[in-house]
């Protein structure tokens, strides 16, 4: 029977060990082992966002994905929205959120078409609306952003 490497216990200097062995017992497996443990380091950091400081890199996102939340729940999650628009400035959204990833993926919030700023009297105000979409680079950003709205509302609910 083989003997089971345990991760918990082990200290930087077995996970070397281990980790070499892998390399001369399993080459192609260790290949695989690198990209899946750098995929799995790159989602971890993904997942913290900071609100965006630099509004010229959300140049060349665009839509990957949309979510369906009330206005009042998304605030909770996200702070209040980091730009509010008018109908003066003949934008097609109300309001919108941008955030950067720990990974350096930016990430858009908004509302698209259904607002009093692109329909007038027939548009919602932001507080009535509940049909959101995320725009971004990557399609990635749709899940990372899912994930991290759900910890935050969890932990304002005390869930974490």
């Amino acid at each position: 029977m083989k003997k089971q490497f345990n991760f918990e216990t082990a200290d930087n200097e077995a996970l070397a060990n281990y980790a070499e062995q892998i390399c001369k017992w399993y080459p192609d497996k260790a290949e695989s082992l690198a990209f899946y443990l750098q995929a799995g380091l790159q989602d971890r950091d993904a997942v913290t966002m900071k609100p965006l400081d630099d509004w010229a890199k959300i140049n060349g996102t665009h839509k990957q994905g949309n979510f369906i939340m009330p206005y009042s729940l998304l605030v909770d999650a996200l702070g209040e929205p980091h730009q509010r628009f008018t109908p003066e400035t003949g934008d097609k959204v109300d309001v919108e959120w941008a955030f950067e990833f720990g990974n350096g993926d930016i990430v858009t919030v908004y509302n698209w078409k259904n607002g009093k700023v692109y329909l007038g009297d027939d548009g919602y105000e932001p507080h009535q609306m509940t049909h959101w979409n995320v725009g971004g680079l990557f399609q990635s950003v749709l899940h990372n952003l899912t994930e991290e709205i759900n910890n935050r509302l969890d932990a304002k609910e005390g869930n974490k």
